[in-house]
């Protein structure tokens, strides 16, 4: 800590003057708790520790944390989440399983789950965990909705992959750019150019001055013939 407060005063960088505050913050929380353990302490640098990508350190920690307080649920998903980064996707699974048996309605570490299975190709199981977390409250909930759709296109469930991005416009509907993906599931893949107009038109009406919002009506106009 004595450090990182000289490091503050002798770094320009402003980049990294934020990053060294939010060691200094780490200590200064856990200094503020009352009876604070010592996992704690280090959970919060270890939090530190993933948030600026120092994600090998931040796993030699979190192994300290839960051998001492094995139902940390919060180190188990920390630990998930650095060998997801690192796409060690077999570990990951392992941690946000234990994770879920901790808590299992968790949200966070469903949706992580259903990430670290998507990295080994397990589709099905990442679509049912980004599901579960979804109705178990996941926030961002556009987000989770936007990764639901991309794998099932990938496995090929195209109508549950138009309707989650259906539902994705209704939290990024200023955002022309992601009407683009349901269009082209309602033309190419599921045969229903009647909604696809209907999407493209509700492009138009949101931003008539993107030319984006025309060339979606336009494609799905000739679909229509």
């Amino acid at each position: 800590e004595k450090i990182f407060n000289e490091a503050l005063l002798n770094i320009q960088d402003e980049n990294l003057k934020e990053s060294i505050q939010g060691f200094i913050d780490a200590y200064k929380e856990f200094g503020l708790t009352q009876s604070g353990k010592e996992e704690y302490r280090e959970a919060l640098i270890a939090q530190n520790l993933i948030k600026n990508e120092f994600y090998e350190p931040a796993i030699e920690l979190i192994y300290g944390i839960i051998k001492e307080e094995y139902n940390y649920i919060d180190a188990w998903i920390m630990l998930g989440y650095a060998n997801l980064r690192l796409k060690n996707y077999f570990d990951a699974i392992e941690a946000f399983q234990t994770a879920l048996d901790i808590d299992p309605v968790k949200s966070e570490s469903r949706y992580f789950l259903g990430l670290a299975y998507f990295g080994v190709e397990k589709y099905g199981d990442a679509i049912s965990n980004i599901e579960i977390a979804i109705k178990n409250g996941y926030e961002p909930k556009s987000e989770a909705l936007q990764q639901l759709a991309e794998i099932a296109i990938l496995n090929e469930e195209f109508d549950k992959a138009a309707d989650a991005y259906e539902q994705v416009l209704k939290y990024e509907k200023t955002n022309i750019e992601t009407y683009i993906r349901p269009v082209w599931l309602y033309i190419e893949k599921l045969n229903n150019p009647d909604r696809a107009i209907t999407i493209a038109l509700n492009a138009v009406e949101i931003a008539p001055e993107n030319a984006l919002s025309y060339s979606l009506l336009g494609w799905a106009l000739t679909a229509k013939e």
